[in-house]
């Protein structure tokens, strides 16, 4: 039985409130690790949104559009 293996390859921390919006054009998928509050993501034209300790997977190659918003009521 094969096994799939992730690794991480480069790790970011966003403290802003302001959107973001990224067209991704890269071979790795995202995961989203929420550490405070709450944050919006619309991926494929889907809005999720997490909170404090949720996490979110976005394959590769996927547009997105995003907003760390730590009080924020959705």
């Amino acid at each position: 039985m094969d096994a799939t293996v992730m690794e991480i390859s480069e790790l970011a921390y966003h403290k802003s409130s302001t959107w973001y919006e990224e067209e991704r054009q890269d071979e790795q998928w995202t995961l989203v690790l929420v550490s405070y509050g709450k944050c919006v993501y619309w991926v494929e034209e889907r809005k999720y949104v997490l909170e404090k300790g949720q996490l979110l997977l976005i394959p590769k190659n996927v547009p997105l559009l995003w907003e760390k918003c730590p009080y924020h009521d959705a």
